[in-house]
């Protein structure tokens, strides 16, 4: 079940390009709820062209390396809003992704509808451009969640990796200067 009726679709445009930060996230993925105690902040590279391209790269620190998730879609063809992306990978399935809030320089609330082979899952996350919550864009997120059937016990606020994306790949990452954050491409 898609929770449309609770979604704000923003209009992204290249001002959401960057690093990103992935502070918290509240999931009824079951795999998610297996893996939360675990997890930490991780680290996320999007780039949004003016044609409504969107290419995600994302790293989550393990105990082992850094697991890396790469994929993207071109604009126009599956959706007609902007900010609404629909995705299919054979690793990930099909996901329903849109931004629900963001100002576009501190905070991003991303939500994620999976359909796996007939198993489905929602998900919330708020972004961050650096590794420290908002507490404005944390009393949002918890405002949102309810909405989606998502509760408390689901959430996790990441404790702080330390890892600042340098092993994605990208260039300027670690260096915290504006290289690092806007018009990152591949």
């Amino acid at each position: 079940k898609m929770h449309h009726n609770y979604i704000i679709i923003l209009s992204l445009d290249t001002a959401f390009s960057g690093m990103w930060h992935i502070m918290a996230a509240v999931s009824n993925c079951p795999i998610f709820q297996s893996m939360k105690d675990l997890m930490k902040t991780s680290a996320a590279i999007i780039t949004v062209t003016p044609e409504d391209n969107l290419h995600f790269k994302i790293g989550y620190p393990l105990q082992d390396g850094c697991k890396k998730i790469d994929w993207g879609r071109k604009g126009g063809s599956d959706t007609a809003v902007s900010g609404h992306h629909l995705f299919l990978s054979t690793e990930m399935g099909k996901q329903d992704m849109r931004v629900v809030a963001t100002d576009y320089t501190n905070y991003a609330i991303v939500y994620t509808f999976k359909d796996d082979d007939g198993k489905s899952s929602t998900t919330l996350q708020l972004y961050s451009r650096i590794q420290k919550v908002n507490p404005e864009a944390m009393k949002t997120f918890k405002e949102l969640y309810p909405a989606m059937g998502l509760t408390d016990n689901m959430l996790v606020i990441f404790p702080k990796s330390g890892w600042n994306g340098e092993s994605m790949g990208a260039p300027g990452w670690g260096w915290g200067g504006e290289e690092s954050r806007r018009g990152v491409t591949w």
